[in-house]
């Protein structure tokens, strides 16, 4: 190649490197109105600059191939999707798993925390919902300072006794789906599921009565909370609900209203969260 020929040639490669257009993704152009609006090396990241909003547009059809999909992301000060957050009813009511409300509103999750000390696969592991008895019992093993259980072998088993009565024999008969199917599939009506559920938890509480007579402190099992406390405090909230009478079950009351003194029991109550009905 002749001198001249190699001289426009570095010149020519020099120019290019100076240019700044065709940055977006796969050469595609990228403008920007303000400088540092468009995000660098991204397309939807979790906070747009400017506080703008990452909107995607596409011209092609989904069922095109990738390499011909034409789309474009815009920044822009408001979504296309804008509208005022959606608040619920207080009549309406969600399915099981479990009695909490989803929210119909738009959600985008950051990214979790990077642990700060050594960490497995297991310990990276979230979870974001899950069965009760599950999720305290690993609680217990995980995080064994302050206890839940006793730790002797005769006190553990009374514990975990208090909590099966309230999870397992009282807590399903009241579950939402089994209120629908006693309507539904079996045509009972408002009175006869209010006596289906005053039966069922009057019950259980008449058995849990007796081993808090017999082992309770001020609390459930002791004099400091324990596994029980953590199950006691919502079922004696359906109770309250439904109308289940408690004056001849002095022990549960007790206990309930020791407990819901708690620190961290009374900012977990229904009423102490920042979503609840207001009065």
């Amino acid at each position: 190649m002749p001198i001249s020929t190699r001289l426009e040639a570095s010149q020519a490669d020099a120019a290019v490197a100076e240019c700044a257009y065709l940055t977006g993704f796969g050469n595609h152009h990228a403008i920007q109105a303000v400088p540092g609006a468009l995000p660098i090396r991204q397309n939807s990241p979790q906070h747009v600059p400017y506080g703008l909003f990452a909107d995607q547009l596409s011209g092609t059809a989904f069922t095109a191939p990738r390499a011909e999909n034409r789309r474009s992301w815009l920044y822009r000060l408001r979504p296309t999707a804008h509208f005022v957050p959606y608040d619920k009813p207080s009549l309406l009511r969600s399915g099981p798993f479990d009695e909490v409300p989803p929210s119909p509103n738009r959600l985008r999750w950051d990214p979790l925390p990077l642990p700060t000390g050594p960490a497995d696969f297991v310990d990276g592991l979230v979870t974001y919902a899950g069965n009760g008895n599950a999720i305290l019992e690993w609680l217990e093993e995980r995080y064994p300072d302050p206890p839940l259980l006793p730790q002797d072998r005769d006190g553990r088993a009374v514990v975990l006794a208090m909590a099966a009565i309230l999870g397992c024999d009282i807590h399903p008969l009241g579950n939402l789906r089994v209120l629908q199917a006693l309507h539904t599939d079996l045509g009972s009506d408002e009175t006869q599921v209010s006596t289906w559920i005053v039966q069922w938890t009057t019950s259980g509480f008449v058995a849990l009565e007796m081993l808090i007579l017999r082992n309770g402190a001020g609390y459930a099992y002791g004099d400091v909370p324990k596994l029980a406390d953590a199950y006691i405090v919502p079922q004696v909230y359906a109770a309250w609900r439904f109308g289940v009478p408690l004056e001849a079950l002095p022990a549960i009351v007790t206990a309930t209203d020791k407990a819901r003194l708690h620190p961290a029991i009374a900012a977990a109550a229904p009423e102490a969260q920042p979503d609840a009905d207001k009065p």
